[in-house]
C-alpha cells in the first residue's frame, strides 16, 4: 500500500535499538493508516497488532 517501507522486521529491530538508547518513555509506536477491505478485516489487524 506504501511504496519504499521498509521490511517489518527491520522496522522492530531499530524501533527497540532507539528505545534501548533514548528510553522507553521516548518513543511511541503508531498503528496507522488502519485499511478496512476484503483483505484487511478487523480480525487481521488485531492479530496482526498482537503479533507485533
Amino acid at each position: 500500500m506504501e511504496p519504499n517501507v521498509p521490511p517489518k522486521e527491520k522496522v522492530i529491530s531499530d524501533f527497540i535499538r532507539l528505545s534501548e538508547t533514548v528510553g522507553v518513555d521516548s518513543v511511541g509506536w503508531r498503528y496507522d493508516p488502519i485499511f478496512m477491505d476484503e483483505t484487511h478485516s478487523v480480525d487481521r489487524h488485531i492479530s496482526q497488532f498482537e503479533k507485533w
